[in-house]
């Protein structure tokens, strides 16, 4: 995105500039999005998802809770890795936590995040352990959606 950004700036022969502002000035992102370098973004990014077990070498589901009350929402997120940890054994759950956008539309979102290194392993456990969180979810007036290698995690 940075790289497409930054092909727009300037019309014509005017020549455009490009200002990112960023925590993060020495990263190799940066740097290769800077020089229009593809290719080694591809290759650092591919690396960081290997060693994370992220898509395309794992398989990832997103379990969020959303709902009016926080502590409702908090609660069935909570009890609800609890049930993920015992179901999923093989992959690992990072979670629960406020999402990224902890209050969105008035409702108070959480979410965790299920790594697992198959996509079969990943997708059975999820099938196994939803109408559970889904039930528990109701109970507590909050709503739970899954979705599986989900493209970002607001």
């Amino acid at each position: 995105l940075l790289t497409q950004v930054a092909g727009r700036s300037g019309r014509g022969e005017n020549p455009g500039e490009v200002v990112i502002q960023t925590c993060l000035p020495d990263s190799p992102v940066l740097e290769a999005a800077a020089r229009q370098d593809f290719d080694s973004f591809a290759d650092l990014e591919l690396e960081e998802r290997r060693a994370a077990g992220f898509p395309p070498f794992g398989r990832l589901v997103v379990f969020r809770w959303r709902g009016e009350r926080e502590s409702s929402v908090e609660r069935a997120a909570r009890e609800g890795v609890q049930s993920l940890m015992r179901t999923a054994v093989s992959a690992s759950v990072l979670g629960p936590a406020p999402a990224p956008l902890a209050q969105l539309r008035g409702k108070f979102r959480w979410q965790a995040l299920m790594v697992g290194t198959t996509p079969q392993e990943t997708r059975g456990a999820a099938r196994k352990v939803i109408p559970e969180l889904r039930n528990l979810a109701a109970r507590l007036d909050v709503e739970m959606a899954a979705v599986v290698d989900p493209q970002m995690t607001m």
